[in-house]
């Protein structure tokens, strides 16, 4: 029995993340989303030969400030642009018109603490979409658009590192001295 009739001809995508740098994209599909507190966003998944890279636009809620919505709008119409999006009467319209279409990004790199799911204390990196461009435009990276942990993040970082360690610590067994044991 053949369980995987269409082997030959399957098609296997490249799911590398994509890093910080340069990349000229394809954007292949988008969704609208809501963070664990509840703040929307638009996620567009790009892709190239190298990997994927899931681009976030933050939505604007009754809380938003003026300033916040203003720059959100403008980076994200200026995304769409770059992508050929022409018609901006509906945000569902501007996005379907760019699918399948090229674009460059620059993307950072974010450094954060956080534990895993075990309570060990970690750092991560987090890609974030800094800017986009036409697939012609001549756009260079700058290594310091990434942003590591700060001195004070590092130092909660370290914090939380050396009491999660003395705790496990305190908590290991005591082994018994060999002239200690009962036979």
């Amino acid at each position: 029995m053949n369980m995987f009739p269409n082997l030959n001809s399957a098609e296997v995508s490249n799911t590398n993340k994509l890093g910080a740098g340069v990349h000229l994209v394809t954007i292949k599909s988008y969704e609208d989303k809501k963070s664990m507190k509840g703040l929307p966003y638009k996620e567009f998944l790009c892709q190239s030969s190298d990997g994927v890279a899931y681009i976030r636009f933050n939505g604007i809620t009754k809380d938003t400030s003026a300033a916040a919505s203003k720059v959100r709008t403008e980076m994200f119409k200026k995304f769409l642009i770059t992508a050929g999006a022409t018609n901006f009467s509906s945000e569902a319209m501007a996005c379907n018109s760019i699918l399948n279409k090229q674009v460059k990004l620059i993307l950072t790199e974010r450094q954060y603490w956080t534990t895993d799911d075990t309570g060990v204390p970690v750092i991560r990196t987090y890609i974030d979409y800094k800017m986009s461009g036409t697939p012609d435009s001549n756009l260079t990276f700058d290594s310091s658009l990434n942003k590591p942990l700060s001195g004070d993040d590092l130092e909660q970082y370290m914090a939380a590192k050396n009491a999660y360690n003395n705790a496990i610590n305190s908590h290991s067994p005591t082994v018994a001295k060999e002239d200690d044991l009962p036979f």
